[in-house]
């Protein structure tokens, strides 16, 4: 991958600026709130990425994330990438690797409790393996194609990025 390309300390320096420039800034504080809601349920957050592992574990723990799945591309002895891979996670890679993760912590009875969003048509596997094992699909900022998909199979739609106008009755409450 693009990765073998670069030496490790020059990855970890453009890392460090890509989280402080481009992530950091980008947070939004309704997703942090509903990654807080979820812990605070009990459930465990985990992430389920195609990108590299390298890439976002820094936002992993940004986000206070029990557990990444992320691709896994190969290091050499001296945490150089080759240019192979361990494993991918794109589209039904991100199943093969949810159903892993799951045999090893309860099996597909976990996903009946379990929330999955995406804002991918290329999650459509992964939505719609974890709809059918009895969890929830929600299409979080969805394109056209999932947003689609999501209305006529009746997923939950969540927009983090459109602010909610609060409802009269709110408004009334904090009235004095």
């Amino acid at each position: 991958p693009l990765l073998s390309l670069f030496s490790r300390a020059q990855l970890e320096e453009y890392r460090k600026e890509y989280i402080a420039t481009y992530i950091k800034p980008n947070i939004r504080p309704n997703a942090v709130e509903l990654v807080q809601k979820h812990k605070e349920a009990g459930d465990k957050v985990v992430i389920v990425t195609a990108t590299y592992r390298f890439v976002v574990e820094p936002i992993a723990k940004l986000l206070d994330a029990d557990g990444l799945i992320a691709a896994e591309p190969e290091e050499d002895a001296d945490g150089q990438f080759t240019g192979g891979w361990l494993r991918h996670t794109f589209a039904q890679g991100k199943v093969t690797a949810v159903e892993k993760y799951v045999a090893d912590r309860g099996g597909l009875e976990t996903l009946k409790s379990s929330s999955f969003y995406s804002d991918s048509i290329n999650d459509l596997p992964l939505l719609s393996f974890v709809a059918e094992h009895g969890g929830t699909a929600v299409a979080t900022n969805p394109d056209k194609f999932l947003s689609r998909i999501a209305k006529q199979r009746g997923w939950k739609i969540l927009n983090l990025f459109q602010v909610e106008e609060p409802t009269y009755e709110e408004v009334v409450e904090k009235t004095p």
